[in-house]
């Protein structure tokens, strides 16, 4: 396993080399990777959070590469949950969930993540 988190530390590092359709797959098959192993290692999963919302970013600053990706963009914002969720970072997972909500086709799923969002919002007060 450790192999395996030391290629996700190198790739990250190296993140800027790679074209943005490379990106969204190295993003979606590493929050992938994180997930299935239940990784802890909270560093990690912020370092992929935050290149999942740059990479965002980039994808819906230019609509023919939003056009291209929109697949592998609303993969990235469910994995951006999920990882939130993982890590317990309630900030995160509030962001995550305002993302997924506008992505949810499903009106009872959509209402379940809303009831989270106002649930986890809620708590501030």
């Amino acid at each position: 396993m450790q192999l395996g988190l030391d290629f996700i530390r190198n790739n990250l590092a190296r993140q800027a080399e790679m074209s943005v359709s490379e990106q969204a797959v190295f993003f979606v098959s590493t929050a992938s990777v994180i997930l299935a192993n239940s990784v802890e290692d909270k560093q990690l999963i912020a370092a992929v959070f935050d290149g999942i919302d740059s990479l965002r970013y980039t994808i819906a600053s230019d609509k023919a590469t939003e056009s291209i990706l929109a697949p592998l963009d609303i993969a990235l914002t469910y994995q951006s949950l999920a990882l939130a969720r993982l890590a317990d970072d309630r900030d995160r997972t509030l962001s995550a969930l305002r993302s997924v909500i506008n992505y949810e086709p499903n009106p009872e799923l959509r209402s379940v993540y809303v009831s989270e969002l106002e649930r986890l919002a809620g708590e501030d007060s």
